[in-house]
């Protein structure tokens, strides 16, 4: 068995950017989606982009990570400040969390700072604030039709194809389950500090999930500036806004 790297790869390039962000996708999100949407925005925005291939997908479907939450952040914040080192990289960065992907980001970016190495912003995305998280549902601990079934009432956005094909679940719903694992195994600690880097939480008008009151919430999570956006969409706005959202990354 494959112990999980993390495993960071350049979906936008554009070496003469001025800033770079690293984008940390939602639960059960493939690289490959989040690689073919940056191609599509051609010379829509000039920032360089990684994400971040997660375990139980992909090319780590079977690979094993055996920490939390806490564990992941700490070992991808390291593997930034390497890539960074190794590339000679001095531009400012951003790191970007979408739905269960903002928690990750908020736990990446302290990380960052203890480290030395801050972002210059934090922007989360779809979900609530990381000291108002339930534990009551453990989703992670249902079957794989139940599983998809509550993702779907509670978020939407399950293609067709996985809700209907068996085969196209099996290849699904590891990553989900991963990931929701990491989420709601995560408990905040009440005194941690607040960041010393703005913070942006964006939220979609019509997500069924979150609601702009509970995203304002993540202003306990910074020192610094803080923004609150809103953009069309529903829980999964970023996958038709993803040039606006970089956008923010340079504002």
């Amino acid at each position: 068995m494959v112990t999980y790297e993390p495993d960071l790869r350049r979906v936008l390039v554009r070496d003469d950017a001025p800033s770079s962000a690293y984008w940390i996708t939602h639960a059960g999100g493939s690289i490959q989606a989040v690689a073919s949407r940056m191609r599509d925005l051609a010379d829509a925005t000039n920032v360089d982009v990684h994400s971040l291939a997660m375990p139980a997908r992909d090319d780590w479907f079977h690979a094993t990570f055996d920490g939390d939450l806490n564990d992941l952040a700490a070992a991808v914040a390291g593997a930034i400040i390497d890539q960074r080192n190794r590339d000679g990289v001095r531009t400012p960065f951003t790191v970007i969390g979408h739905s269960f992907g903002s928690v990750l980001a908020y736990r990446i970016a302290g990380e960052l700072i203890r480290r030395e190495v801050p972002p210059q912003r934090l922007i989360v995305m779809s979900f609530p604030a990381p000291d108002r998280l339930s534990h009551e549902m453990q989703l992670h601990r249902l079957s794989d039709d139940e599983l998809v079934e509550q993702v779907d009432v509670l978020f939407g956005g399950v293609p067709d194809d996985i809700k209907k094909d068996v085969d196209a679940r099996a290849f699904f719903v590891p990553g989900l389950r991963f990931d929701l694992g990491l989420l709601e195994r995560y408990q905040h600690a009440a005194d941690t500090p607040p960041l010393p880097i703005p913070v942006t939480a964006v939220c979609g008008v019509d997500d069924r999930a979150v609601d702009m009151a509970q995203m304002q919430r993540w202003q306990i999570t910074t020192s610094g500036d803080f923004r609150l956006v809103a953009m069309p969409g529903d829980h999964f706005f970023p996958l038709a806004r993803t040039a606006a959202i970089l956008k923010l990354a340079t504002a």
